[in-house]
């Protein structure tokens, strides 16, 4: 694929299909990932006027274009089971010297799919050796294109594949985000996730949860939700050991970012820089716009009705609290 000086050429999706696989090219050109999601920055490239280029082609360019870039890995993947101040961290992370976060970007999602290669042209070859090969020509593109420090911020549900994932990267510190389960499920009934959209999709298959399309029919949305997370918490719980650490959204203080900063071995800005007090101030989903971040957690418990304290304890709360236990992460005072 060649480049002018103006071109930056980045992969942004995957198509799979029994005979073929493609990947879906966009020209970034001198835009940065500065936005709190890696699909607004895609939006606003796609809505500007003029669009930018788009390509697609087989998936042998993109090993290409990976070849001469350095061979790196991801600075740090970080886990999280929604509405528990994932997008904050990763705001403060893009303030790191030489540091680019991807957060919940389409290009990783995708390979991290369980079933990726179902139907697939790549079924009958080693699929995780695929999967790998791709994962970290992606890897290489973007931390050559942005900076040798690359952050991933997974999909909440992405935390169910946490043990495939770190397999991949066994070497490369991982962190999960938690939250006391009453505040996250008040937090997803009032505007709910990705994740919890997905009890609307119409399907005769298994969801992620491994629920069968009667079973969730019979839910309400604050059972699937609990349900849910008290998956996303029970996976979180299996693997905590000296790379892979927790942190809860009670604990998000500046001297404990700074804390996940030297996990991930990237240097943050003072805490009274301009560029860090905006990435911490700044209500994290929504840059674009002057209101401040405030922490919620006494109004999610106050608006929290008994059947979600019951179903919370019912489903999440013992593996929520198990995580707490196992914490080995060097909180500061606060």
């Amino acid at each position: 694929m060649n480049h002018s000086n103006s071109e930056r050429w980045l992969p942004v999706s995957f198509n799979f299909t029994p005979t073929a696989a493609s990947i879906r090219w966009l020209d970034f050109g001198h835009k940065s990932l500065s936005e709190p999601f890696f699909n607004h920055t895609v939006q606003h490239l796609r809505k500007r006027i003029p669009s930018a280029p788009e390509r697609s082609t087989a998936l042998t360019a993109l090993l290409e274009a990976a070849a001469p870039t350095p061979n790196v890995e991801p600075a740090g993947v970080i886990f999280h089971v929604s509405r528990c101040g994932s997008t904050l961290l990763a705001n403060v992370m893009k303030t790191g010297e030489e540091c680019v976060v991807m957060a919940e970007a389409n290009p990783l999602g995708i390979l991290f799919q369980p079933r990726l290669f179902h139907n697939s042209a790549f079924q009958n070859v080693n699929p995780e050796e695929i999967r790998k090969l791709l994962l970290d020509s992606v890897v290489r593109l973007y931390a050559a294109a942005f900076g040798s420090r690359l952050i991933i911020k997974c999909h909440a549900a992405t935390i169910l594949e946490i043990a495939r994932i770190r397999s991949i990267w066994p070497a490369v510190p991982f962190l999960i985000l938690t939250r006391d389960p009453v505040e996250v499920i008040v937090s997803n009934l009032d505007k709910p996730s990705g994740w919890m959209r997905s009890m609307y999709r119409s399907s005769t298959d298994r969801n992620l949860f491994g629920l069968a399309p009667t079973e969730v029919r019979q839910m309400t949305m604050e059972e699937y939700c609990a349900h849910g997370l008290g998956q996303f918490l029970r996976a979180a719980a299996e693997q905590l050991d000296r790379n892979c650490w927790v942190m809860d959204y009670a604990n998000l203080s500046i001297p404990n970012l700074y804390k996940i900063s030297q996990f991930f071995q990237v240097s943050l800005p003072t805490p009274d820089s301009p560029e860090f007090q905006e990435a911490f101030l700044a209500y994290s989903k929504y840059r674009s716009t002057p209101e401040m971040f405030r922490g919620d957690r006494e109004r999610k418990q106050r608006e929290a009705p008994p059947s979600v304290r019951s179903l919370a304890e019912q489903w999440a709360q013992e593996p929520y609290r198990r995580l707490q236990k196992q914490c080995s992460f060097p909180l500061s005072v606060l």
